[in-house]
């Protein structure tokens, strides 16, 4: 990594100085000398902790995806609650973020954990409320806006936590499992929602109940058994319940223990001092190097989240809600897979994300068009088939999460990680409000052809990676600041 930047060096101080501007905000003259640098073992608890916190954000967001097809007979939902319930996300996200992107900056990480964690058990517990079945409608979508309002930080501060307690060499491999993880989540989800709410099987055929635009609600209410409805209903119940209690329990961890910082820094970075907010935003929006690969995020994952979130009603006529809830669960697993092994890759060819980032969206592209294809039959549906490629297209798409924020923190620096990243999170949202909107259009019954909105909006981020121009700041700074290996201490 040395070697690279030296061979760079003159071009990357014009970069560091004249746009970044390093030289006007030093690094505090204490710690500037410091070449003692620290890492902490608990960095991993840190990680792993705030990891889990983010994991059962996503997962409760997504709680009703899974299960949408019992639950629209059961509580007598059409298509647009469910996506309502979903939007909840978005629409809390967009209003709150600054003020939580502050609340990072001024208040650091502790505090902006503890409030984001405490909204996220506080829209569980509202779910649990016993109300009627006519009433749940508001339990639950004011259960999802405190959800929604946990989502700024628990998305954005993945890069604030790898900058401020690891070392160069792990920052992106940190900052690729707190942004990949809460897959595991969204996995969990298609998972524990059919197992726990079960299918509803017609009493004459006993093959499962899909609604579709032939029945109206009000039929398969009607044409179930009512214990069986009740029966349904208690499911519902139940995962409100477990969703709460294992959410109540992870933040009671943190409360106990998760410290903003370590006591030394594990690098020059990490202490030096970023712009202030409202510069570092204004700096941002004016500068292309930023909307470059943040559209290019915003369009790939916001459009992502509402595709999986939708994965049941896409592929309802081929697949049932079990079979798809397996295909959510094994497409976000490998999501945090892929994203782990690429940013341990990144680490160690320190300096090359933006060829990663190339190939791992060409690759994606080309898994999501062969499942377009089996799923229209322009070749020969095989379930096991579609099941490769959307797992495979979950696996290199998100790989590229990761490599996405690390790469736009490396050219804003000195621009705090918490403010670029949340910025690049309220784009996010924006693109997954767009596509979750649609399925709230009551003429639009059939969603195959959002397959097609995915597939453009991957395809539509080659050309903007293959005209960006990246830039390694952060790298840089830690480079003429280095490490002294002899006295580096790990505690």
């Amino acid at each position: 990594m040395s070697n690279m930047l030296k061979e760079n060096g003159s071009e990357r101080r014009r970069l560091l100085d004249d746009e970044c501007s390093l030289q006007t905000t030093p690094v505090a003259d204490a710690q500037s000398q410091n070449k003692d640098y620290v890492v902490y073992r608990e960095r991993w608890y840190i990680l792993i902790l705030f990891s889990v916190i983010a994991l059962l954000y996503l997962c409760t967001w997504n709680t009703w995806g899974p299960i949408e097809n019992t639950a629209s007979i059961v509580l007598q939902w059409g298509p647009g609650q469910f996506a309502l319930l979903a939007n909840w996300g978005p629409f809390s996200f967009l209003p709150s973020a600054l003020l939580f992107s502050w609340l990072l900056h001024a208040k650091g990480l502790r505090v902006s954990v503890l409030v984001s964690g405490g909204l996220l058990v506080m829209g569980c517990g509202i779910r649990c409320i016993p109300a009627p079945v006519c009433m749940m409608k508001w339990t639950m979508n004011i259960g999802h806006i405190f959800i929604g309002l946990s989502g700024p930080v628990l998305m954005s501060a993945v890069t604030a936590i790898s900058a401020t307690w690891f070392p160069t060499n792990e920052r992106t491999t940190a900052t690729a499992i707190a942004a990949t993880a809460p897959y595991i989540g969204l996995a969990g989800s298609f998972i524990i929602g059919p197992l726990i709410v079960t299918e509803i099987h017609s009493p004459t055929t006993g093959s499962p109940l899909t609604p579709s635009g032939n029945h109206s609600d009000e039929y398969y209410y009607d044409y179930i058994d009512d214990d069986e409805i009740q029966k349904h209903l208690q499911e519902i119940r139940n995962l409100m319940y477990i969703e709460f209690g294992v959410t109540a329990a992870v933040y009671l961890l943190a409360l106990v223990r998760f410290p903003a910082k370590p006591l030394t820094p594990p690098s020059a970075s990490a202490v030096r001092e970023r712009e202030d907010m409202k510069a570092g935003i204004i700096a941002l929006l004016k500068e292309v190097s930023f909307w470059i690969p943040a559209l290019a995020y915003a369009c790939i994952t916001g459009v992502f989240y509402g595709w999986t979130a939708q994965l049941g009603a896409i592929f309802g006529n081929k697949v049932s809600q079990t079979s798809s809830g397996w295909m959510g669960f094994y497409t976000n697993l490998a999501s945090l897979v892929g994203g782990a092994l690429t940013g341990r890759f990144a680490d160690h060819f320190a300096g090359k994300m933006k060829p990663i980032l190339l190939f791992l969206i060409l690759i994606s592209s080309l898994c999501l068009t062969w499942a377009i294809l089996i799923v229209n039959e322009y070749i020969n549906f095989n379930l096991d088939c579609l099941y490769a490629a959307v797992v495979l297209f979950g696996l290199f798409l998100n790989s590229t999460i990761p490599l996405f924020l690390e790469i736009t923190v490396e050219g804003a620096f000195p621009i705090g990680e918490e403010t670029t990243t949340i910025l690049m999170t309220m784009l996010n949202n924006v693109t997954t409000l767009g596509f979750l909107i649609l399925p709230m259009i009551p003429s639009i019954v059939d969603f195959a052809w959002l397959n097609w909105v995915m597939l453009g909006s991957v395809v539509i981020c080659i050309p903007l990676m293959v005209f960006y121009k990246e830039r390694y700041n952060r790298l840089y700074f830690d480079a003429i600041h280095p490490v002294d290996d002899s006295n580096l201490q790990e505690k």
